[in-house]
């Protein structure tokens, strides 16, 4: 092995070893016009490689985009060696966190395969296998999550010569399915290589361990899997039979896709409810018979019902019952009879001697007093009613207040742009940009601005508007129609494009960065995922930035992912840009709406 360490391979230059095995070797890489950013760059072991189609085996890989998929960021030949570049994951792989021998208990594996199963259920939706499921493929990245890495590599490896023998089939032996051995991979031999994962992580051990390349291929094909409660009686037998028929030799006689392996798995992993313990009849006084029950409904008396109560969000307040008419009339009628029999009951005890006549009168008129009370209360009701109706109506024709500050602080809403065209006075720049602030256009179309961005350049496309803010909340809704990243720009000289940006990739992550210079940034907050992000392209996010003093807050969808202290620039125009990658990016279209800036 040759240590290239130092040595410039496309944008990075390479800092140190991160490992090496048969196919490749891994360096990271410090990206020689952005200081803050890290890759690792894979170089392939291999010659005489097809260039057409190593670049199209390459494409396909990249266009995975998924959270807990490693992204290829570039790929090119540097004097005819191939070589990758992937998103760092620093916290190593689940081989070094696990090493050969560890057993795992049955929740971690199933938290394991609930990150690791969506990503490759994704990667077979695109029509595309991993062909090289193992432990070692499983990086961890920077907020703890797995990230599945390396996918396509056993394509590569076929698009040239390698040193490896028996690598032309690609995966790793200990891992691979029967027909992957006669090379004829397909969805399903990645199934069976998670299995064998899953069956490694429960027994400590591989299901076959010793051997050749080509005895290790017998074994898979032909040899029964060894079964896992001989080796660990703890494992429940529900679990092991999950795990065996993913392991069927015959690819057709496993579970109809990873995702399906998965929800078994972790159903068998379940463990059963517990009966609801029997309620027995209170005994009863002798003297006193049992009512008879009919069968078909000493079951449903045995348990009684449970009362559950209203949900709350269905109740109306009372005031809103007593005012309906139709309400009203009912209680009216309700109040008539109860009285009615009340007093006619009460007549009839108070005095035997009472005639029939007069304890009828006496009804009626408490009848007829009640109704008028009634009627009376209802019309004061529907009065009530009416002049709340009116209120009401008043209250949504009133012309609204000024928009509040939704990210606290107050201010003054001081921009309010629909951004459908050039009108509001803002002068929001429109055309090619010049160099001194970015490479790109923007343009107003189809009612919103656009900023578009070439791939493979030094700079953003940054889409300026008049203004200088200096504290403030800046906030807009983003649409990625296309490529790799948006977001926005604050404080920023319009001459120079110094300031601060936010941007946010389809793939759920985002990075602020402060931009010194045309060839120097720094960055403040790495790329990072969040929840918050609504991802893929063509997903609105409503994304904002509150710059108070030297603290900078980052915002999206109205939940704040990021807080930080910076103090180098204090004012400047603000600007929303697209950004595609300076290094194997895509051509990168981003469509903006709704720009509100408060100041304070």
């Amino acid at each position: 092995m040759s240590d290239k360490v130092g040595q410039q391979i496309g944008n990075y230059r390479l800092v140190r070893l991160l490992g090496s095995g048969g196919f490749a070797d891994v360096y990271l890489g410090q990206h020689v016009h952005l200081a803050s950013k890290q890759a690792a760059v894979k170089m392939l072991k291999l010659f005489d490689v097809d260039v057409e189609k190593f670049q199209g085996e390459a494409e396909t890989t990249e266009k995975l985009v998924h959270p807990h998929i490693v992204r290829l960021l570039d790929f090119a030949l540097q004097e005819g060696t191939p070589f990758l570049v992937l998103d760092f994951a620093p916290g190593g792989s689940l081989r070094t966190r696990h090493p050969r021998g560890s057993q795992l208990p049955l929740d971690t594996v199933v938290g394991y395969l609930k990150e690791i199963t969506p990503a490759l259920q994704y990667a077979h939706d695109q029509n595309t296998l991993h062909r090289d499921i193992k432990p070692g493929n499983m990086l961890i990245g920077r907020q703890g999550e797995l990230l599945l890495s390396d996918f396509g590599i056993a394509v590569l490896s076929q698009t040239g010569r390698t040193s490896l023998q028996n690598y032309t089939v690609g995966g790793t032996p200990f891992y691979m399915a029967p027909e992957q051995y006669s090379g004829k991979p397909e969805k399903a031999s990645d199934q069976y290589s998670l299995a064998v994962v899953v069956y490694e992580w429960l027994c400590g051990t591989v299901p076959f361990q010793e051997g050749n390349f080509i005895q290790l291929g017998f074994q898979h094909t032909y040899v029964p899997v060894p079964p896992m409660r001989e080796k660990i009686p703890a494992i429940p037998s529900a679990v092991e039979a999950v795990v065996m028929t993913a392991l069927a030799k015959d690819p057709h006689q496993r579970f109809g896709s990873v995702r399906e392996f998965s929800a078994a798995f972790e159903q068998a992993c379940t463990p059963p409810a517990q009966p609801a313990p029997s309620i027995t009849e209170p005994a009863r006084p002798q003297n006193i018979p049992a009512k008879a029950v009919p069968v078909s409904q000493q079951s449903r008396q045995s348990v009684p019902e449970p009362i559950r109560p209203l949900p709350l969000r269905r109740l109306l307040p009372i005031t809103q019952v007593l005012v309906n008419p139709r309400n009203m009339l009912l209680l009216a009628l309700v109040i008539i009879v109860i009285l009615a029999g009340f007093i006619t009951v009460g007549v009839h005890q108070s005095s035997q001697a009472s005639s029939d006549a007069t304890a009828t009168t006496v009804a009626e008129s408490m009848v007829n007093a009640t109704a008028t009370a009634v009627a009376e209360s209802m019309a004061n009701a529907n009065a009530t009613a009416t002049d709340n109706a009116a209120t009401a109506a008043a209250q949504v024709n009133a012309t609204p207040t000024a928009e509040a500050n939704p990210y606290g602080g107050g201010g003054t809403l001081a921009l309010n742009d629909p951004l459908q065209d050039n009108s509001m006075g803002n002068s929001w720049y429109e055309g090619s940009l010049p160099a001194t602030i970015g490479i790109g256009t923007c343009t107003f179309t189809g009612g919103a601005y656009h900023a578009t961005n070439p791939p493979n350049v030094k700079y953003t496309a940054t889409c300026t508007s008049t203004g200088d803010f200096s504290n403030f909340a800046f906030e807009v809704q983003m649409t990625i129609l296309k490529g790799d990243a948006g977001g926005i720009q604050i404080r920023t000289d319009a001459q120079s494009d110094k300031g601060y940006v936010l941007l946010v990739a389809p793939d759920g992550t985002y990075t602020l960065s402060r931009i010194d210079s045309f060839t120097k940034s720094t960055t403040l907050v790495d790329w990072k995922q969040s929840s918050a992000i609504n991802q893929g392209l063509s997903q609105t996010n409503l994304i904002a930035v509150v710059a108070n003093g030297g603290t900078i807050t980052v915002y999206v969808n109205h939940q704040q992912v990021a807080s930080v202290t910076d103090s180098t620039y204090s004012n400047g125009v603000i600007a929303v840009v697209a950004n595609a990658y300076p290094s194997g990016g895509h051509p990168t279209e981003v469509a903006f709406n709704n720009a509100k800036v408060w100041t304070f």
